[in-house]
């Protein structure tokens, strides 16, 4: 285990059980099935253990249906447990193991987590109907719509230095652990906007930018999980060369979200982006030095996210949650070896995943066409 590996275990301190005890790991991937082996180790101070029979209980967080279910098993220090997954979805994964005592509770003895994707791209058989999806020229109509809501709230632009990412803290383990440290771009699921043109066409990886309207930090808690990598924006964003698209305006029960779509130009996901989503200006400033209008697609007006060259730094709405699809792998393990205090632990989050995977609100009048 490397040094960044380490130091990131030791913001799991305060955890219960000791990640050391018990091992965790994926067996074998079948079709939609999946095989995970968990095996105890027992300290010295505990040997006894090898010869006993444990409690296996494995919980699954299926996050496509904001689902959680238990498995339990008895065995001797070691199991195996065969989960049916469906594809495109994230899973969280936690076993603990328990020792039945004689007066029938029981005695925790470890814990371990991981965290799984499915990253599979399934064909549509022939016989399917394709989805219905939004035209370009639908697109901006939406486009239009979000930037009427804006006006109805009024200055809304703060300045901004980082982009953030929450998620469980298994997640970011694994990626040092399983990932060489690679935070790999996985499938656009199906939340907001069923006909967002890109959903399950275009890889990338969600990084919001939002803060507080009042005092422009960041938000304290997430539906998404306990634990934020932060970034500097300047770090994966270049205003002079990425290019950005409007891809989606939704809300779920209250809060608007606006999705945005950053690419390397000419890449596989630029060009479908090209093709079917509004462009907008990355830079807003003097005319002379924002891009031409003459670019296809260029000239849409971006009061969401932009760069303001006249002051050299990023600008977002705070009116609505904008949140950045990234399209490219990025390099955790590096940021993470150079500043140990781009992970931030916020303990409890607000709950379910509540944003993953859900179609917007069909009724609300703003954002829909």
């Amino acid at each position: 285990m490397n040094s960044a590996q380490l130091a990131l275990d030791e913001i799991l301190s305060k955890q219960a059980y000791s990640r050391n005890s018990l091992r965790l790991t994926i067996d074998t991937v079948c079709g939609n099935q999946l095989t995970l082996r968990c095996q105890a180790r027992a300290s010295r101070s505990d040997p006894n253990l090898q010869r006993a029979h444990l409690l296996f209980s494995l919980v699954v967080a299926d996050s496509g249906k904001n689902e959680v279910y238990q498995i339990d098993q008895f065995s001797q220090w070691r199991s195996n447990f065969v989960v049916d997954l469906t594809p495109g979805r994230a899973y969280n994964f936690t076993c603990s193991t328990s020792l039945p005592l004689t007066d029938g509770t029981y005695r925790p003895v470890a814990q371990a987590s991981l965290y799984y994707h499915t990253h599979t791209h399934t064909h549509t058989p022939s016989v399917t109907r394709r989805p219905i999806v939004y035209r370009l020229d639908q697109m901006r109509m939406l486009l239009g719509k979000a930037l009427t809501f804006l006006e109805t709230k009024g200055p809304s632009l703060r300045p901004i230095t980082l982009l953030y990412r929450n998620n469980p803290l298994p997640y970011f383990t694994d990626i040092l652990e399983n990932r060489g440290g690679i935070m790999n771009v996985c499938l656009k699921n199906d939340n907001g906007d069923p006909k967002c043109p890109i959903n399950g066409k275009i890889d990338g990886i969600y990084f919001s930018c939002g803060v507080h309207p009042r005092t422009g930090k960041l938000p304290f808690m997430s539906p998404f999980g306990n634990t934020r990598f932060v970034i500097p924006i300047h770090k994966l964003i270049f205003p002079k060369d990425d290019r950005i698209y409007f891809a989606d305006f939704f809300c779920h029960s209250k809060g608007h979200h606006v999705a945005l779509v950053v690419t390397k130009p000419e890449s596989h996901a630029d060009r479908f982006c090209a093709r079917t989503l509004p462009r907008l200006r990355m830079i807003e400033a003097a005319p002379s030095e924002t891009e031409s209008d003459d670019e296809s697609g260029s000239d849409c007006e971006n009061l969401f996210f932009h760069f303001n060259s006249d002051e050299g730094r990023f600008y977002c709405s705070v009116a609505v949650w904008v949140q950045i699809y990234y399209t490219e792998n990025v390099n955790f393990g590096a940021e993470f070896a150079q500043n140990r205090d781009c992970i931030i632990q916020m303990g409890a989050s607000l709950g379910r995943r509540a944003g993953y995977g859900r179609a917007k609100n069909p009724s609300c009048v703003d954002c829909n066409l």
